[in-house]
């Protein structure tokens, strides 16, 4: 992702006198606040009245009066940029950090030839050690877009370090103290290839300078011993680590290229994986239809072999329903027959009976007239006649 230069387009008028040695802001009439003066109208007075010009110097649009920086007036770009190190004061000013603090951070990174960064912030990236090969102080770099930097420490590393490739060998550092890289300082060590690690230094921290702390007094006298000593300590904090931010991670066109052909190897073989597990789901899909198929061809066998002994049942249930009608007539009759039988017997034993009778009453008969012989009889037979009415 490309960062989004944002150089100013608007800058704060600081007025000089003739010999420079008294200055002020220019002020709003309206708001009493210190004025903003566009580029195009600080190009018009660059050219049309240097006297004024030299007068006048812009400033960066930090809220804090102290610590802004002079700006330059760029009338090809048409935009106000910052003054680098190193320059006349006819075209430029040193208007970079100035204080102890961010001096003496420097001269300690600039001593240590080994270095181990543990990365702050958003940057997820491991600790990293360097041996470094050559490490310069405040360097000169003309970019081949003419733009020049003086990055506060420039370091070269050997061809055998992991991040040789990615960051070509070279890496700079920029102390953070008053203020911190512009966009498009960024974006040009971006489009130039050139990592920028940041180490920020916080106020009223053992790593700011003594004489610059809250609590130092301001009639206290400090020296060139101070000065080292606070050096030798930061060197000896750095020695444990140095924290600092990423804020610039170029890649490489040889690290874009492994990366792209990585990227395009795990493509083709994610792609060949895909098509496999593609090929497998396939023929699993074949098999579950293949299987589901014989499971319904199997459901509807047994769905008629249902019907079928639904019907067989049935057909048996008629069968065994007439055998028990049959038999129930059949037991019926047989009822009827053992009672019709039994009604004959009777009516044998009364035969019998009537036999008997007559036999022990013949005497007696033969004494009787003919007429109550015959009344004697018929009473008999009445009575057999209607047992078999009955029956």
């Amino acid at each position: 992702m490309s960062l989004k230069s944002v150089r100013p387009k608007n800058a704060y008028v600081k007025l000089y006198s003739e010999d420079g040695s008294v200055g002020y802001y220019q002020e709003d009439d309206i708001s009493g606040e210190h004025s903003l003066v566009s580029i195009e109208k600080a190009i018009r007075i660059a050219k049309d009245n240097r006297k004024l010009h030299k007068k006048r110097h812009y400033m960066s649009l930090h809220p804090n009066p102290d610590d802004r920086y002079r700006l330059k007036v760029h009338t090809v770009n048409k935009q106000f940029e910052r003054y680098s190190k190193g320059e006349s004061e006819l075209d430029i000013d040193r208007g970079y950090d100035e204080s102890m603090t961010h001096k003496c951070a420097v001269e300690a990174l600039s001593r240590m030839q080994n270095m181990k960064f543990i990365f702050v912030g958003d940057c997820k990236h491991k600790p990293l050690e360097f041996d470094f090969t050559s490490i310069r102080k405040e360097p000169y770099l003309n970019l081949p877009n003419s733009a020049t930097y003086y990055p506060d420490v420039l370091c070269t590393f050997e061809e055998d370090h992991e991040m040789y490739d990615q960051w070509g060998g070279k890496l700079a550092i920029e102390v953070k103290y008053k203020h911190g890289c512009e966009s498009y300082k960024i974006e040009d060590f971006m489009f130039h290839n050139i990592p920028v690690l940041e180490l920020f230094i916080k106020n009223d921290t053992f790593r700011q300078f003594p004489a610059e702390r809250p609590g130092w007094p301001e009639e206290r006298l400090w020296g060139p011993e101070l000065v080292e000593k606070h050096i030798n300590d930061l060197i000896s904090y750095f020695e444990k680590g140095i924290y600092v931010t990423l804020i610039v991670n170029p890649i490489s066109t040889r690290v874009h290229h492994k990366v792209v052909r990585k990227l395009i190897s795990d493509f083709h073989e994610e792609k060949s994986l895909l098509e496999q597990q593609i090929d497998e789901s396939d023929s699993k899909v074949k098999l579950f239809s293949n299987e589901l198929n014989s499971e319904r061809a199997r459901i509807q066998r047994l769905k008629s072999e249902v019907d079928s002994s639904e019907q067989r049942l049935q057909r048996v249930q008629g069968r065994k329903q007439e055998e028990i009608d049959n038999q129930a007539l059949a037991l019926e009759r047989f009822r009827n027959t053992a009672l019709l039988e039994k009604k004959k017997n009777q009516i044998k034993n009364w035969v019998v009976y009537a036999f008997i009778a007559t036999m022990v009453f013949l005497p007696n008969l033969v004494i009787a007239s003919l007429n109550e012989v015959f009344s004697i009889i018929f009473s008999v037979h009445s009575k057999i006649a209607l047992m078999l009415g009955i029956s």
